[in-house]
């Protein structure tokens, strides 16, 4: 694999993860000159998930869309008959969790040498929201297992894999799904 060292001492290269038909960015984030071998390992778990997979990414991004409409106004109008919800995925012609994937753009893996020490292996990959808005969904020991806005702490799913979730359920409730 060919890595491209930036002056930010952040690596890059273009990984395949062929169970999901993805050919993508993936950043390194050492922190030194070069990269650790759990930096690889991860790396190398997250390019061989399985089709398997896509399901489970499927309904995170589901879930997660759902919410974006219930706590984000998008200018979307409801139609006679239709909660707030529901006229933001028509809007946005995303009716069915096959349409939110078929609609939600892989961009980057994201793999941080400080994550090294943790008892779980972390990484994440950042996705473009139908929205235009980019998440990143957690990968944790090898799969999916939670999605939030882009920028998240990878430390807090260490202990709980679906940190993001939980705190939208504690501070939303799940009234909107």
């Amino acid at each position: 694999m060919d890595w491209t060292w930036d002056d930010y001492g952040m690596a890059r290269a273009q990984v395949s993860v062929p169970g999901l038909g993805w050919h993508l960015t993936c950043v390194m984030f050492p922190e030194g000159d070069h990269l650790t071998p759990a930096m690889l390992a991860r790396l190398a778990e997250v390019c061989a998930m399985p089709p398997e997979q896509r399901p489970v990414l499927q309904a995170l991004l589901w879930d997660h869309l759902r919410f974006s409409f219930h706590v984000a106004d998008y200018g979307v109008q409801a139609r006679e008959g239709e909660d707030t919800i529901t006229a933001h995925l028509r809007d946005f012609e995303v009716p069915t969790p096959d349409a939110v994937l078929a609609a939600t753009r892989p961009r980057a893996i994201h793999i941080f040498e400080e994550h090294d020490g943790l008892s779980h292996r972390l990484a994440t990959l950042t996705m473009e929201a139908v929205t235009g808005d980019l998440i990143d969904v957690v990968i944790r020991d090898g799969v999916f297992v939670d999605v939030d806005d882009n920028g998240i702490n990878l430390s807090d799913y260490e202990d709980n894999p679906t940190y993001a979730a939980d705190m939208r359920a504690r501070h939303v409730g799940d009234g909107w799904k």
